[in-house]
């Protein structure tokens, strides 16, 4: 049987008990897969190669450091301060997959510039 894993520690990106829990994390969270499988219907990611074709593996690790949360009240400032991660940059090449993922991006340029 497929089970799906435990989010409960996903939950502390959208607040915590001391903070009201975010109304739009569901919607956030389809919003997040809409776009990563939209980009991967799309285009095809690849690593980058160097001058002799040979493939780049990215180094994996992740940064840490402070986010700051903008309040209107100054006495709160340092309650909204939290500790954060986020993967370190990297390079890769994108291509789109083919002439009908092509002509499809076309279409919805058009559409949102209507």
């Amino acid at each position: 049987m497929r089970t799906l894993p435990s989010f409960a520690s996903d939950l502390e990106a959208y607040g915590t008990v001391k903070t009201r829990i975010c109304p739009g994390r569901h919607l956030a969270d389809v919003n997040i897969w809409l776009a990563i499988a939209t980009i991967l219907s799309l285009f095809n990611v690849k690593k980058m190669k160097d001058d002799d074709g040979q493939e780049i593996t990215p180094e994996v690790g992740m940064t840490s450091g402070l986010t700051r949360f903008e309040t209107h009240i100054p006495s709160q400032i340092q309650d909204d301060d939290t500790i954060s991660s986020h993967p370190k940059p990297y390079k890769c090449f994108v291509q789109l997959r083919n002439d009908k993922a092509g002509d499809l991006m076309d279409q919805i340029r058009i559409e949102l510039s209507e």
